[in-house]
């Protein structure tokens, strides 16, 4: 008995040393990795991901090294690790992620997970032809205007119907901020009462919440889709992208028959008319697959990071009234009451501009970066990092360091401000969400210009309020891939 339980013990003991990821020399220092799921069991308890992330610089310094699943991964932690590590390009390359390639048979598409010349030539084409339209230029301030009045609108008809004027405020924004992308990329305008488009908007939210910073295990190991439990996990997960690729397609064939090639109207049409003329060719760079996963990507990931983007900034409004007080002063003396905010305004309104940016910093809807990989073995901060490891960018590091921010985890818009009330330009810097270098987030210009064009025309025209008998509601996110408020209510007054 006593030789048969040794002979146990010692069979499990070489199993489980055969299968313990095997860490490199001179690797980052990190948590300890177990077979089958690596290090992401061992990583800082907090309330969110944010929290978690958080903690790493505290103990491992600017790199954390640990497994992902099977995949062997590096956490980039601080301003100045950041800063190295965006300035290599041998960094810049994207693993492939099963769930995102699952939908085009093992191919990784877009402009968000494609490599090499695909990735060259479509991003560059993308952003060419969205100027062109646009996208992220001043000259989009009409279109945004009137989703923002849409907004306003929608904001008035609830609160005539709510008791106290007590309306949910997470959900008032996404259909705008997907009319403003889709007007771009499409050509389409949804009506923001649109039930069978709000149940979309729903499959997307719930993809992202379902979603994980450190990793899917479905992703080291496809064959777990087929099992109970990661099988309905990874149905979620690819239930969004689904809805939005069969809504692109359908788009797509009715740009094809309504289209004029001498006059287009959107980004589709240009693309489509980019695929006519490389049909000579080899066909490899522009095709039908990759126009509906760029769309896909850009209508995505916009939608739901700029829209959960407003709604903190409006939850820090209700959390910090006296901040909500002294931005409708400053836009009441800069833009009155009887136009809408312009983006020209923003110099002029230094501490609205400052109240957005805190919000950005304390609540990134982004924990972590969407993912790199090297392609070749390297150094970072004078560590080795082998070939095709995984590399992300902690950003929380980043917004809640210490040694940069004082009393990083208060809301407070003033550390933007110098002396004199003018907005500091240079800590920018040191507040990350959309990434950085050859990588950085396409949407970056228009997301920025429509969070500030939405945030400021919602607080010129209401006051949000800590709804009657209700707490004050937490700023604590829900998790997921990305991050979002916690539903949230308020009594909304209208101020003119």
């Amino acid at each position: 008995m006593i030789s048969a339980l040794i002979l146990v013990f010692v069979t499990a003991s070489l199993i489980y040393y055969l299968l313990k990821p095997k860490v490199p020399h001179n690797f980052p220092p990190g948590p300890p990795n177990y077979p089958i799921v690596g290090g992401s069991l061992c990583l800082p308890k907090g309330v969110t991901s944010n929290d978690s992330f958080h903690k790493l610089e505290e103990l491992y310094g600017p790199l954390t090294g640990m497994y992902l699943g099977n995949r062997i991964a590096v956490i980039i932690n601080g301003y100045d690790a950041a800063k190295e590590f965006y300035a290599h390009d041998e960094f810049q390359h994207r693993p492939l992620v099963f769930s995102v390639s699952y939908h085009w048979g093992g191919r990784s598409l877009g402009v968000f997970f494609s490599n090499g010349k695909l990735w060259q030539e479509n991003r560059r084409f993308a952003l060419r032809h969205l100027r062109d339209f646009g996208f992220g230029k001043t000259s989009m301030e009409g279109l945004i205007h009137e989703e923002a009045e849409e907004t306003i609108g929608t904001i008035m008809k609830e609160m005539k119907k709510a008791k106290d004027s007590v309306i949910p405020i997470q959900d008032k924004f996404g259909v705008s901020v997907i009319n403003i992308l889709w007007a771009i990329m499409g050509g389409t305008r949804y009506k923001h009462d649109d039930e069978e488009f709000k149940k979309m908007l729903n499959v997307i939210q719930e993809t992202f919440r379902t979603g994980s910073p450190s990793g899917n295990l479905v992703n080291s190991y496809p064959v777990l889709r087929h099992f109970p439990y990661f099988k309905e996990q990874f149905e979620t997960l690819v239930s969004g992208p689904k809805a939005i690729i069969k809504m692109l397609e359908t788009s797509i064939e009715e740009h094809k028959k309504t289209r004029d090639p001498s006059s287009p109207r959107d980004l589709i049409d240009v693309y489509l008319q980019a695929i006519d003329e490389s049909k000579d060719g080899s066909g490899t760079l522009f095709f039908k697959d990759q126009l509906v996963q760029l769309c896909e990507d850009l209508f995505a990931a916009g939608a739901e990071s700029t829209s959960n983007s407003i709604a903190f900034c409006i939850l820090h409004m209700i959390r910090n009234p006296e901040c909500q007080e002294k931005v409708q002063k400053e836009l009441d003396a800069v833009v009155g009451k009887e136009r809408l905010p312009s983006f020209e305004d923003k110099t002029k309104l230094p501490y609205t501009f400052a109240v957005i940016s805190e919000s950005f910093r304390l609540s990134p809807v982004a924990p972590i970066s969407v993912p790199h990989m090297n392609t070749e073995d390297a150094k970072l901060m004078g560590y080795n990092i082998p070939k095709e490891t995984i590399l992300m960018v902690n950003y929380p590091s980043i917004n809640l360091d210490k040694k940069y921010w004082e009393d990083p985890q208060v809301f407070r818009p003033e550390r933007f401000l110098d002396e004199s009330g003018n907005f500091i330009k240079a800590k920018l810097d040191h507040v990350h969400g959309f990434g950085a270098g050859k990588r950085q987030c396409l949407g970056e210009p228009l997301a920025r210009i429509s969070n500030f064009l939405l945030v400021t025309a919602v607080l010129q025209r209401f006051k949000f309020e800590i709804a009657p008998g209700q707490s004050k509601p937490s700023s604590d996110p829900v998790d997921g891939f990305t991050v979002a408020p916690q539903p949230f209510s308020a009594k909304v007054t209208s101020r003119f």
